[in-house]
């Protein structure tokens, strides 16, 4: 059953915006954490999947020995990043406004965890952006302190 059709405070996040993380499943928290499912399943199913798989959400280490591409994992590797820069110079309308005032633009950069920084931070050196990274947000922690 995918999320949408779910009671609206049956959902993993609003769950948690109601009572809180302590009161959440293992379920719930990692389903969170992925965010989104499968064409075929909902991000409860995958997480109720992965957990099913490693017994007990502390064992992590196991994770580490799972192929990096297998049916709950997908590893996003330098082709990934390399052709969403290519489709990124496509789709730029006027490079000389790029080039004449990118260096006048400042822009505050705050990543999920890390994720897309490498990209970001290469988009923003290339086009000659002034950007701040809010470093907090880089860290990656499950437990969302920032």
């Amino acid at each position: 059953m995918k999320i949408k059709e779910l009671p609206v405070l049956d959902r993993p996040r609003e769950r948690l915006l109601e009572v809180g993380s302590s009161n959440l499943s293992n379920e719930e928290l990692l389903s969170i954490i992925i965010k989104t499912g499968t064409k075929n399943r909902s991000s409860k199913e995958v997480a109720n999947e992965l957990l099913s798989k490693i017994n007990n959400i502390n064992d992590l280490k196991l994770i580490k020995k799972a192929p990096l591409n297998n049916d709950l994992f997908n590893y996003v590797d330098d082709e990934v990043h390399e052709s969403f820069l290519l489709e990124n110079e496509k789709v730029i309308i006027n490079r000389e406004l790029f080039n004449n005032y990118a260096s006048k633009v400042n822009v505050t950069y705050t990543s999920m965890h890390g994720v897309g920084l490498k990209t970001a931070e290469e988009i923003f050196n290339k086009y000659k952006f002034n950007y701040n990274i809010v470093t907090e947000q880089c860290v990656k922690d499950g437990n969302f302190k920032t």
